[in-house]
């Protein structure tokens, strides 16, 4: 992924249902301000809610769902499609395959980042798409299989995939849900925690998700002798 800003795939919610956003596509070496109307889009965004006893029951310390099958094997960006990257070939692989109860390490079950990328990057390799554009445009099109569109980003930057049987296949693997999470809370914080440890439903597997932030330092490796030692964590975000 892009070090200097990259997208996550770490705790929020796709599910299937509710409303989206869509938000100006934006160069990543000179963001512009979020526009009123994308704030506006942005805080409509329907908060991810479990039932109050929630917060009260016992879960885990450490939940790992990337040692689930539906996590596919990690793989590097191309470009700076660092949102779809984490929403389309992490969250959205992993989201769909658990549905299906489908392993993804194999590219029929694994989806293609450029399709909704080339969308709305202008024909600009240098040119970062929103995540919440992603979500849209795989609630009204769909997404294709890494399989069907021939590789995670084939052709590049400015190619339209053809045929209909492909399209076709596309509208079969669609978002209908995207929540946030707030976690300036206890309570935020808390329902994120539920949602990766089991969706917050009582599922046998948990939930991964997307934040943006800026990466600005080097991740700090744990030392020999405490939980999980030799492991990286970043300790700190940019904004």
């Amino acid at each position: 992924m892009k070090h200097l800003l990259s997208a996550f795939a770490i705790a929020i919610s796709v599910v299937m249902g509710g409303h989206l956003l869509a938000q100006e596509s934006f160069n990543l070496t000179s963001p512009a301000p979020m526009s009123g109307y994308d704030s506006l889009k942005l805080s409509q965004l329907p908060p991810l809610q479990f039932p109050k006893d929630h917060s009260l029951r016992s879960i885990p310390a450490i939940v790992d769902n990337s040692l689930l099958p539906y996590f596919r094997p990690i793989f590097c960006q191309d470009g700076y499609e660092c949102g779809q990257a984490a929403s389309i070939g992490y969250v959205f692989t992993y989201e769909i395959n658990c549905l299906r109860n489908l392993p993804a390490n194999i590219p029929e079950n694994q989806y293609a980042t450029y399709f909704a990328y080339d969308f709305v990057n202008s024909g600009s390799e240098y040119t970062g798409v929103s995540y919440y554009e992603t979500y849209e445009i795989l609630k009204q099109a769909g997404c294709p299989s890494v399989s069907d569109y021939g590789g995670m980003s084939f052709g590049g930057y400015s190619r339209w995939m053809s045929g209909y049987d492909l399209y076709y296949n596309s509208m079969h693997n669609r978002v209908s849900d995207v929540y946030s999470v707030k976690v300036n809370t206890i309570e935020g914080i808390q329902t994120l925690k539920n949602w990766i440890y089991d969706h917050g439903n009582g599922s046998s597997a948990g939930g991964l998700g997307c934040f943006y932030s800026e990466v600005n330092v080097d991740p700090f490796v744990f030392p020999d002798g405490v939980p999980e030692a030799g492991k990286h964590v970043i300790t700190r975000w940019g904004n």
